[in-house]
Parts: structure tokens; C-alpha cells; sequence
């Protein structure tokens, strides 16, 4: 059921793209540190967007229907509604900054920098990743909207542009207790399905800027020289086909996992895939956070459960599989979500 990127020069994750495009190395290396920050950031396909700080789509909002006829009988040519949806980018920036005598202390300017920059990129991308999952743009206007707030509701017919579509989005598994609760998300990456966007002409959405040795200031706003590296990280999601994500929400993080907890979390966990439309047109991967994937990994290894299987896809080898589709982690997944109704 894999996708297979073959047709592509490579699966266009912001590290593949940058790796293909710098030479020197030097933005491969920086895009390398931010994808390997969540699972879920460094699964993510991206294209440039249609313009500097959005990207435009175009999906339909209506079913064509076709006409019955009869000999000596015309038809009326009937096509699908379409609506134009703008999906926004947002941009987040921090620097590395460093007394230049500390560095000089150090022994190794060059790796004492790079370990610096590298901690500021990794932070970049945790807050990248918690976006992906719940920006929330009404409350937060500076960012990117988030998966977790389009898909808020239980039974909520997610493909707001139109009433063709028959699946629900989102999957409840019954916990009670708001403020102890978890997600698990389905998402199947693909890039007329669900992908990550960059400006327009920008260098896959990240820019590193080293500014040399300038003046810095203390906390009491006195001068020192020091060395300063700028990093900038512009991004956007996409959601093209809103039926390409699924979400199982009211996970009880404090429930004990009884036989009948496991069978309602496995038959929700299978409904989520049966209703992506078309499995083999996507990359699907199954996101949760690091105790849920532990216990459905130990899972996979003590129970006779034909479904769970430990193998190699897409490259990456001993992966948790549920009939085929990866279980990957994400730390910006909360424990401490809010139950839905």
C-alpha cells in the first residue's frame, strides 16, 4: 500500500530539498537538525507555495452528477463546484549568540558555534512541530493553522467545502477526563493531499545567516563583542483533501488497559485508515506521542495480533505497523488535551 516517491527525485521533506539544492552542505546540515526533531516534521512533504506568505487551492464543493438518457435524448453537462481556499505560512526566527571569548575558550570556535546553532534549530522545529498540531490562528495570529483545531469536533464531516463526503474525521475513544487526554492522528502525506508549504522562492523555508563577530549586550544593555548566527524558519501547512487526516481524540492517559480499552483503541485505530479514500495515493502514518507508541511497540512484540508488525518501509527499518501503516512518534502530541464532544 506504500506511496512510492520513485517518480520523484525524493520525497520532498525540507531535508531532501535542501540537500539536492546546497551544495556546500551548509543548509542540508541545518535542515538534517530540524527534521530529526519530530517524527512528524521530518515525515512532512513540502512544495513551494503559490505566493510569498500563502498558498492558494483549489478544491471542489460539489459532486458532478451525469444525466440518464434515452435514444434521440441530450444531456445537460453538469461539472463540480469549486472553491478557492487560501492556506497562510507563518515565520519563526532565533539566533545563536555567544561571547566570542568563551568560543575562543573553548578550543574549537567552529564546533562550539555549530553546537549552538544546532540547539537553536532543534528548538525551531519542536515549536514547528507543536504548531503542526495546535496553532490555533484565532488565538495566535502570527501562526500557521494546526491540525488538532480544523479537526475539533466528534462525527464532524471534516470536508467543510462540500457535503459529498460521507466519513467522519473524528474518532472518539471515550475518555472522560479533560485535561488528561491524548491524541492519536492519521495523516496521509502526499503532495494533492496533505503537505507542508515554503514562500515562494525561498530556499526550502530555511535561512541561516551567520553575522560574524558583532556587538552584543549584556542584561544591563553593556557592549561585548560575540559571534551571531541567524536562523529563520518559514512554513505553512496545507490541507488539501481534508478526508487525508483522521483523528482519534479522548484517549485516557490514565486508563487501565483492559482487553476492552484495547479492542475499542484497535477497531477505532482500523475505521481511522478505512476512512482515508485511497491508501495507496498517500504516505499514511500513524502519529502519537512516546507512551502511547511504547505500549503499542511492546504491544506488537508480546500479543498474537496479526495486525501490529514490527518491519521496514519507506527506508526506515524496525517500524511498528498497524496492517501495513507506520506508527511514528511525536513528543508535541499533549497528554493534557481537553475532551472533545
Amino acid at each position: 500500500m506504500a506511496y512510492d516517491p520513485a517518480t520523484e527525485a525524493e520525497w520532498p521533506t525540507l531535508y531532501n530539498l535542501s540537500k539536492m539544492r546546497d551544495p556546500d552542505g551548509s543548509l542540508a546540515t541545518v535542515a538534517a537538525v530540524y527534521s530529526q526533531c519530530d517524527d512528524a516534521v521530518g515525515d512532512m512533504p513540502f512544495k513551494e507555495a503559490s505566493g510569498k506568505n500563502f498558498h492558494r487551492i483549489t478544491v471542489e464543493d460539489s459532486m458532478p452528477e451525469g444525466t440518464w438518457r434515452m435514444y434521440n435524448q441530450g444531456i445537460r453537462p453538469k461539472t463540480s463546484g469549486t472553491l478557492q481556499v487560501d492556506e497562510a505560512m507563518a515565520t519563526l526566527e532565533n539566533r545563536a549568540e555567544v561571547d566570542e571569548l568563551i568560543a575562543r575558550d573553548s578550543g574549537d570556535i567552529p564546533k562550539f558555534r555549530k553546537q549552538k546553532g544546532d540547539a537553536i534549530v532543534r528548538g525551531l522545529g519542536k515549536q514547528v512541530a507543536d504548531a503542526l498540531f495546535y496553532s490555533d490562528t484565532k488565538d495566535y495570529p502570527a501562526q500557521f493553522a494546526g491540525i488538532a483545531p480544523r479537526y475539533d469536533a466528534l462525527g464532524k464531516k471534516t470536508d467543510t467545502f462540500g457535503s459529498f463526503n460521507p466519513m467522519d474525521q473524528v474518532f472518539d475513544q471515550g475518555g472522560t477526563t479533560s485535561g488528561a487526554l491524548t491524541s492519536i492522528y492519521l495523516i496521509g502525506w502526499g503532495l494533492d493531499k496533505v503537505y507542508g508549504i515554503t514562500p515562494q522562492g525561498s530556499k526550502e523555508g530555511i535561512e541561516q545567516k551567520d553575522l560574524g563577530v558583532i556587538d552584543l549586550h549584556d542584561a544591563e544593555g553593556r557592549v561585548f563583542q560575540g559571534y551571531a548566527e541567524q536562523f529563520r524558519i518559514s512554513v505553512g501547512l496545507c490541507v488539501e483533501d481534508y478526508r487525508y487526516i483522521n483523528r482519534l481524540a479522548n484517549i485516557s492517559v490514565s486508563a487501565t488497559v483492559q482487553d476492552s480499552e484495547l479492542t475499542k483503541l484497535m477497531n477505532n485505530l482500523i475505521d481511522m485508515s478505512a476512512s482515508i479514500p485511497d491508501l495507496k495515493a498517500c504516505r499514511p502514518t500513524y502519529y502519537m506521542n512516546r507512551s502511547t507508541k511504547a505500549f503499542l511497540t511492546k504491544l506488537a512484540y508480546t500479543k498474537s495480533n496479526a495486525a501490529l508488525t514490527i518491519g521496514d518501509i519507506y527506508g526506515e527499518k524496525n517500524v511498528t505497523m498497524l496492517n501495513g501503516i507506520p506508527i511514528h512518534m511525536s513528543d508535541s502530541i499533549k497528554l493534557t488535551e481537553a475532551k472533545i464532544s
